[in-house]
Formats: structure tokens, C-alpha cells, sequence
């Protein structure tokens, strides 16, 4: 009693009785008119024509009407498929209302609270406006028995009682409602959790069947590529008869940048350059590294960025923990926390962060990609800071920092995220938070004031998608750092005991970062203390003298190797043209055809079927064959005799001295750069020497030229000697072939490196013998002597090496060099050995064809047969046109007479017996006569 008289009042709303509705009927005041007037005072009691006339229009036309409804009625659907129809249509819609509740809720929830509340309202206004017929009557007893107060109090005691009765009423129906709504939260707390663990995992397959796509794709495009250039090298081999090695090697640089191979490729002479490019020996490059960086300090060591502290980066799924238990974990391991989201530019922020800081960090939701943390690695370790004029001084190469110690993923299952996070719900006015899980709410009008809670850094509909991208993304940075990479698998979204324990076990083992330094034998620290007393403007003078020899060492390589390629297509579109020019040469018409057709006309002609027989007549068609077989024997000798010579024409043998001779410029001048290199390198380690030691500085080392290849139709001196180069009729009697192209860079070669090998006596130093006898000083007779200096030991290890590196370059453009020579002449060889085959090939089958006609028409002669078929001369065979006649009368087959017309017309008047005595006798004299 006391709870209810406490609660607060509610009521249920109630239902007016029929009593009251018909009172309020009859309490209405409502006029009422006894007899009233008819609408028409005056009818015609008699009917017109024409009214009847509109009668019966009006009639036939509420029959048309009346057919046209019940044909209607026919066409259309019955009632019942038209209730079947709209009760679907009103279940699809309370089904996309039913889908579409939340957002309508959350969206519309302040107009859903004053609808309620305007509805509340005015059932309360209608509750007191009309009370009920109970209240109404015990009010009129309470008004007759007023004057007594025996009888006031016994009512009110009743009154009391009946109020008391409907409290408890009200108080069991807001009971059940609260129930109802509980249950209702729940349900759709239970239908949420399983679309979404559904949506999970229909992302994930979509994700595994994308990422299965495009493993597919890309083994389709390598594929593709791989297949590709196959057929383009195809098409080279069948120019050239073989794949030249120079196009075979570039494949890989192909492969690597994902291009198809192709012979015109603007590429091409720079991936030629990479692979002649050789980096100096390692006592030069100390050498003149050490100059560089004495005289230029971060020129070849550029300053090193590190880190001071130690970093370790968790990853979670989205909605694992708040920010308040994120910094819990980060306070009870002792590092200062940091956060993803508070970054804008993430990857700069946090490298400047991680680069000035001293104080541990612990990064939460870095890196969320694979490309973050490339680009954090990136910016730890810089390949260069300015851009390498060329690979024949690399930069040293530092020690790598990696941008952070560890990476540790806490692991938690989906559906736990998912039912915790359903699972809240939030009071609109209060801001106060419920689990529905365990909700205990008696008040109605809280529980209608309920949503959804909402995460301030995630919308929650979203996190089936967010969190099967970032497992994907974790799966990935775990590959790239598999070594620094952790997983701790959780079963609740709090921070627990076991959790601080397994991280502080983690991160108990990473030890202080190691700053990156370069290798400590980059720099010769003895010539470096040598070099540092050097005026700033003799420093200037050698470093640009550096920077020109290197650049121009650059541009030679480049242009060479962009000539050496013109070279090689030039070769290759010379063989493909003269080998579709040599088949479409072979496949000619000639003359034969002509002259086969001759015959058979004249044999049709001239030859008529009676003298067939006649054995004069068959000698002289005999005596026209052979005349014939020898005319066609000599149209396919002339033919062959042309083909020859057309061969000649398409070999071009200048236009191959021609490239022999550009190969060899080219790769002389390819010497020519790097005795040049060389020589640069000697005039400045020497000069820097003599500086070191206090000398005077010695005569620089002359510059070597290489002869080139001179044309003779250019050259004048060339043009009055005897002309070398050789002509189309010149052949080796060997093999048939063009003669071989002597290549003057081997001696060319052999000569300077002769003299480098001189040469090394400016820096070895000379132990003169003590003489007795002279006293007199002895000239050196050395020519290397106006050179010589007293090198240090550092500056002959490094001339040493440099003129060990030069000999090799020199042995590897000779090998070259050769290489490119023997492919021309492969080249060149296999054109003539192609051609001469199909030469051959030709002239026999265009024989053996010319043969088969001359011996069919032989046996026709001898067959007494008719020569009027077309025989015609393919490319391959001899074949016979029967549809296509010489002569338009063509003979047709007659049976001769068994014995002569005399015998029958002797025997025309006699009777049948001597008939048959004429036949028997000349039977029997015919068989005599063949015997």
C-alpha cells in the first residue's frame, strides 16, 4: 500500500461506455421537419415522346455501361488476389519498415518522444474531460448523501477502496509493458548481433574471393607479359634465324618494371648501360670517397636520422578499447601513450615525433597499412638526398633502423565485439549507460528513452566492413615485419592481470635502439687528417674536377649505348626486310605456264584425232616435248641465276661493313670513356699526392686516343690507299659465305693496356742500385720518368686498384665488342644460308613440276588422247583443270567398227550366212595379221 501510495499515478486509458455515446446523442439538439415538400410540386401525369425517347436512352445506356463493367469484372483479378496482393505489398513494407526501424529511430527519435508525449497528454486530457459512468454515479450518491457524514465517510472509505484497486491495476499493466519493451530490446539486441557476425563473415569471403581475383589477374598479367615477349623474340629469331644475346638479357629488366619486350623501346639503351655499369674497386672508392667527404663534408655521408627511444605500436580491431583503457595499459607499462587519431598527417608527425623524443612511446592504431609503415621505414632510412649523377662511385651504405620495436596485435573475436557493443544502450536525457544484457529498469518512460550507444570514433554499422579490412591489413604488415611481429589473443574486452603481464613480458626484451652508422672502413681516416689543411678554393678546384670527369664518363656510356641500339635495329629491319623481299621474289610468275599452254593449243589445234594414230605424228609431239622440257629447264635456270643475284642485292654486303664498322667505332669510343675516366682519376689522385707530400706538382699523364674507323668514301688518306672493305662477289672458299670482319679494337686494346701497365711505374717507388764507380748523375730513361711521383701508401693502393679496374673494363669491352661482331656476321650468315636453301628448294620444285607436265602430256600423246585440260603450275604441284577447256569442241568418244565398211556393203544384198562368213574371215585374218 505504502508503494502504491507513493508510486506515482497512472492510468489506464478507458473506453467509453454506449450509455454515454447515446447520451451524448440525445443531449444534441437536432431540428426535425414533419412532411417535407416534395422536390417537384407539379409532375405531368402524362409522359411525352421525347421523355420517353431520353428514358430509353438513358436505359440502353446503363446496359452498355452495365456490359462493360461485368466484361471488366471478367479481365480483372478476383477479390481475392486483389487481398492477396495488398496484404504482400503491406507485408514488404512493414518489412523494410521492420529493416529500416533503427535508422528511422535514430533519426526521427526526438519527433517519436513529443508524439508520445502529445499522445500521453491528451489521454490524460480525455481521462479527466470524460470520466467514467462509475465515477458519475458514485459523484450523484455522494451528492445525496453529502448531508450525512456517516454516509460521506463510508462513501469516501469505498472510493478510497476503488482507487486503491485501480492504482494496482495501472501498476500490473506498466509491468507487463515493461516487460514487453525489455523483451523487445532484447530481440532486436539478439537480431542485430547475428547481422552483423553475418556481414562479417560475407565480407570476408568477398575479401578472400577480391584478393584471390587479383592474385589471379596478376598472374595473368606476368603471364601475359612472359608470353608477350616470347612472341616478340619469336619474331626477332625469325629475322635473324637466332635471338642475339644483347636482347635476351634485357628480359629481366622487362620482367621487373611489368613491360612487354619490345624491340623499339625507348628503355632499351639505358637497361644496356645498368648492365655495362661496374662500380670502382673498393680501394679507389675509399680513396676518393674520402676526398670528397674531407673536402665537401655530407657529400658521399650524408647525416644519419635515428630515433632515441624505443617505439612499440598496438594494433586492435575496431571498438576493443575505449581511449581510457588504452591509456590504463599505456600507464601500467610506464610509456607515454599516443594515438593515431590525434595525428593529421600521420606518417610525418609521427616521424618527427619518434625522431625527437626520448621518452618511450607506445603508438595505439599504427600503422593501419602496410604503406604507412613503408613510408615511416622510408623516412628512416633515405636511400640518397640528392640524386646519383652515375653508379660508378655508389654511396656508402648505412646500417638500417627500423622505425619501431615491436608491433603487437591484441587479438579479440568478432562476436565478442559485437555483442559487447550492441549490447549498450544510452538514456537520451541522462546520458546514463545500460547493458542489455542485464537490464533491471521498473520505469517506463526510461526504457522508452533508450538508444543505441555510439562510439565517438567509429559508426557502429560499420564495423563488419572496418574490421575485415584491418585483419586484412594486419595479415599484410605481419608479413613485411614478420621478425618484430607479435599476436596476444584475448577473450574479453577489458584490460586484465594476464594482459599487462603478457605485454610487460614483451616489452621487457626490447633493448635501446642502435643508431645506423656507416661501415668504419668508408673513410681513410690517415689521408683524411692529410687532406684537411687544404685551402677551401684547391678543395673547390677538385671536387669539380670530379663532378666533369664523372659527368662526362655518364654522357659517353649513354650516347654509346643509344648508338649501339640504332645499330641493332638497323641490323634487324635490314634481315626482315631482305627475307620478305627474297619470298615474295621467289614467288614470281614466270613463263612456263605460257609456253604449256602453247603446246596444248597447237596439239588441239593442229593435231587432229585421225593423226593421233600416226606414228609420225607422235615422233614430232615427242620432238615439241623435249624442245619444251629443255625451254623449261632454261626459264628456271635464268630463274635461278636471278634469284642469285637478287640474294646479292638484299645482303648488302657494305651496309654489313657498314655496321661491323659502327659497332667497332662504338665500343672503341666505349674504351675511349673509360681510358679517359682513367686518366682523370690519375691527374687527380697524383696532384693531390704531390699536395700531401709538399712537392711540386708533375706533368699530368698524356691522353690516350683510340683510332676510329674511317669510311673510305669520306676519308681521303683512306680513299688513296687500297680499298679493304670488301664487295658482294668477294666469298670465303670455304663456306660460301662473306668473310669475316677483323676487328682492330683487340690490337687497339692490347696496345693501351700495354701502356697502363707502363704507366704504373709513376707510382711504385724505384730503389736506385749504389754505384761505385759515377759519380755523374744517370737520366732516367723511362719516359713514364716527368710522371713519376712518391706516392703515399694510400694513393698507390688506390692507383693500383683503379689500374686493375680499367684492365678489366678494357678485357670486358673487347669480349663485347666481339660478341657484337660474331652476332652481325651469325646474322648475316644465316640470310644467306635461309636463302640459298629456299634458292634450291624453289629450283627443284619448280623443276620436278615441269617434269610431271612434260610426262603427262607424253603419256597423253602416246595414249591417243586429246590435250585440252588446262594443266596448270602451282606453287607446290602440277594439277590438271578439267573444268576449263582449251578448245570449245571437245571430241567425243567413238567405239571403231569390228571389221571394215567394205565387208558390210558387200554384203548388204546378200543374206545373213555369207554375212557371217565375211565376219568369220575377217576375224580369223585379223588375228593372223596380229600374231
Amino acid at each position: 500500500m505504502s508503494e502504491l501510495g507513493n508510486s506515482r499515478p497512472t492510468r489506464s486509458p478507458r473506453i467509453m461506455s454506449p450509455q454515454i455515446n447515446s447520451a451524448r446523442k440525445n443531449n444534441s439538439p437536432m431540428l426535425r421537419v414533419k412532411n417535407p415538400p416534395s422536390a417537384r410540386l407539379f409532375v405531368d401525369p402524362k409522359v411525352g415522346i421525347r421523355t420517353q425517347r431520353i428514358n430509353e436512352r438513358k436505359a440502353l445506356e446503363e446496359q452498355l455501361e452495365k456490359e462493360r463493367l461485368e466484361r471488366e469484372a471478367e479481365n480483372e483479378p478476383n477479390l481475392f488476389t486483389k487481398l492477396k496482393e495488398r496484404r504482400q505489398e503491406e507485408e514488404n513494407c512493414l518489412d523494410f519498415l521492420d529493416a529500416n526501424r533503427k535508422i528511422l529511430r535514430q533519426h526521427n527519435a526526438d519527433l517519436v518522444d513529443d508524439k508520445l508525449n502529445a499522445d500521453y497528454q491528451h489521454y490524460l486530457y480525455k481521462y479527466i474531460r470524460y470520466p467514467a459512468t462509475q465515477e458519475i454515479d458514485l459523484k450523484s450518491q455522494l451528492k445525496d448523501a453529502y448531508a450525512f457524514k456517516e454516509k460521506f465517510t463510508e462513501n469516501r472509505s469505498i472510493r478510497n477502496e476503488q482507487y486503491i484497486q485501480q492504482r494496482k491495476k495501472d501498476f500490473a499493466i506498466s509491468n507487463n509493458r515493461i516487460k514487453l519493451l525489455t523483451q523487445k530490446l532484447q530481440e532486436e539486441y539478439n537480431n542485430s548481433v547475428n547481422n552483423a557476425l553475418a556481414m562479417c563473415n560475407t565480407i570476408t569471403d568477398e575479401t578472400n574471393a577480391t584478393s584471390d581475383n587479383l592474385i589471379s589477374e596478376l598472374s595473368r598479367n606476368v603471364t601475359e607479359v612472359l608470353v608477350q615477349s616470347s612472341l616478340a623474340l619469336e619474331k626477332i629469331s625469325d629475322s635473324v634465324n637466332f635471338v642475339p644475346f644483347f636482347y635476351s638479357e634485357l628480359i629481366p629488366h622487362f620482367q621487373s618494371n611489368g613491360t612487354v619486350f619490345d624491340i623499339n623501346n625507348a628503355q632499351i639503351p639505358e637497361y644496356q648501360a645498368n648492365i655495362y655499369r661496374t662500380p670502382l674497386y673498393s680501394e679507389t672508392t675509399r680513396t676518393l670517397t674520402t676526398i670528397l667527404e674531407t673536402f665537401q663534408p655530407e657529400m658521399m655521408t650524408p647525416k644519419l636520422l635515428s630515433r632515441q627511444s624505443r617505439v612499440v605500436c598496438v594494433l586492435t580491431k575496431p571498438l576493443v578499447f575505449t581511449r581510457e583503457l588504452s591509456t590504463q595499459i599505456a600507464n601500467s607499462l610506464g610509456w607515454t601513450p599516443y594515438f593515431v587519431e590525434d595525428f593529421e598527417n600521420t606518417v610525418e608527425e609521427i616521424f618527427t615525433l619518434l625522431a625527437s623524443t626520448n621518452e618511450d612511446v607506445i603508438l595505439f592504431g599504427f600503422p593501419r597499412t602496410p604503406t604507412e609503415a613503408q613510408e615511416l621505414y622510408k623516412l628512416f632510412n633515405p636511400k640518397t638526398d640528392r640524386p646519383q649523377v652515375s653508379q660508378l662511385l655508389p654511396k656508402p651504405e648505412p646500417t638500417e633502423i627500423s622505425p619501431f620495436d615491436k608491433v603487437i596485435e591484441i587479438d579479440v573475436d568478432d562476436k565478442v565485439i559485437v555483442e559487447d557493443v550492441y549490447a549498450q544502450l544510452e538514456d537520451s536525457q541522462t546520458g546514463e549507460k545500460f547493458d542489455v544484457r542485464s537490464l533491471n529498469v521498473q520505469d517506463e518512460n526510461q526504457i522508452i528513452r533508450f538508444k543505441p550507444a555510439e562510439d565517438p570514433f567509429l559508426d557502429i554499422p560499420q564495423f563488419p566492413m572496418r574490421t575485415v579490412t584491418m585483419k586484412t591489413n594486419f595479415n599484410l604488415i605481419a608479413q613485411a615485419f614478420a621478425k618484430s611481429y607479435s599476436s596476444i589473443k584475448i577473450e574479453k574486452r577489458e584490460v586484465t592481470d594476464d594482459l599487462i603481464s603478457k605485454l610487460k613480458s614483451l616489452t621487457e626484451q626490447i633493448t635501446p635502439p642502435t643508431p645506423p652508422e656507416y661501415p668504419s672502413d668508408v673513410i681513410i681516416q690517415n689521408l683524411a687528417s692529410q687532406l684537411q689543411n687544404i685551402s677551401p678554393e684547391i678543395k673547390e678546384h677538385f671536387i669539380n674536377q670530379w663532378k666533369v670527369a664523372e659527368e662526362r664518363y655518364e654522357n659517353a656510356i649513354s650516347g654509346i649505348f643509344a648508338l649501339v641500339n640504332n645499330t641493332h635495329l638497323s641490323m634487324v629491319n635490314h634481315l626482315t626486310k631482305a627475307r620478305q623481299e627474297m619470298l615474295q621474289f621467289l614467288s614470281r610468275p614466270g613463263n612456263s605456264q605460257h609456253l604449256v599452254i602453247e603446246f596444248q593449243q597447237w596439239h588441239c589445234q593442229q593435231v587432229e584425232r585421225g593423226m593421233r594414230r600416226m606414228q609420225k605424228v607422235k615422233d614430232e609431239c615427242n620432238l615439241r616435248l623435249n624442245s619444251l622440257r629443255d625451254q623449261l629447264l632454261a626459264i628456271e635456270n635464268d630463274r635461278k641465276a636471278e634469284e642469285e643475284l637478287k640474294q646479292k642485292d638484299l645482303l648488302n654486303a657494305p651496309f654489313r661493313t657498314t655496321l661491323f664498322e659502327v659497332i667497332s667505332n662504338a665500343y672503341t669510343m666505349l674504351a675511349q670513356a673509360e681510358i679517359d675516366r682513367w686518366t682523370s682519376v690519375h691527374r687527380i689522385i697524383m696532384d693531390l699526392n704531390q699536395i700531401i707530400v709538399n712537392a711540386e706538382l708533375v706533368a699530368p699523364l698524356p691522353r690516350k686516343k683510340l683510332p676510329l674507323i674511317a669510311d673510305s668514301r669520306t676519308d681521303k688518306k683512306k680513299a688513296q690507299k687500297k680499298p679493304t672493305r670488301t664487295t658482294p662477289q668477294s666469298k670465303s672458299r670455304l663456306d660460301n659465305k662473306l668473310p669475316p670482319f677483323e676487328l682492330p679494337l683487340t690490337e687497339n686494346i692490347d696496345a693501351i693496356k700495354k701502356f697502363i701497365g707502363e704507366a704504373a711505374s709513376i707510382y711504385i717507388p724505384v730503389t736506385a742500385p749504389v754505384s761505385t764507380r759515377a759519380k755523374k748523375p744517370v737520366k732516367d730513361k723511362n719516359p713514364f720518368a716527368p710522371h713519376r711521383i712518391q706516392a703515399t701508401e694510400e694513393v698507390q693502393a688506390c692507383l693500383k686498384d683503379d689500374d686493375s679496374y680499367v684492365l678489366n673494363m678494357l678485357d670486358k669491352i673487347s669480349r663485347m665488342a666481339q660478341d657484337e661482331v660474331q652476332t652481325i656476321q651469325q646474322a648475316f650468315d644465316a640470310f644467306v644460308d635461309d636463302s640459298s636453301n629456299w634458292i634450291n628448294s624453289h629450283y627443284e620444285r619448280r623443276k620436278s613440276i615441269a617434269d610431271t607436265a612434260i610426262a603427262f602430256m607424253i603419256q597423253k600423246v602416246a595414249d591417243e588422247q586429246q590435250l585440252n585440260q588446262l594443266i596448270l603450275f602451282s606453287e607446290d604441284k602440277c594439277t590438271v583443270d578439267y573444268s576449263e577447256l582449251l578448245s570449245a569442241n571437245e571430241e567425243s568418244p567413238k567405239i571403231p567398227p569390228a571389221f571394215p565398211e567394205d565387208v558390210t556393203k558387200e554384203a548388204s544384198n546378200g543374206r545373213a550366212e555369207s554375212l557371217y562368213e565375211k565376219i568369220s574371215m575377217f576375224d580369223t585374218d585379223d588375228n593372223v595379221n596380229q600374231s
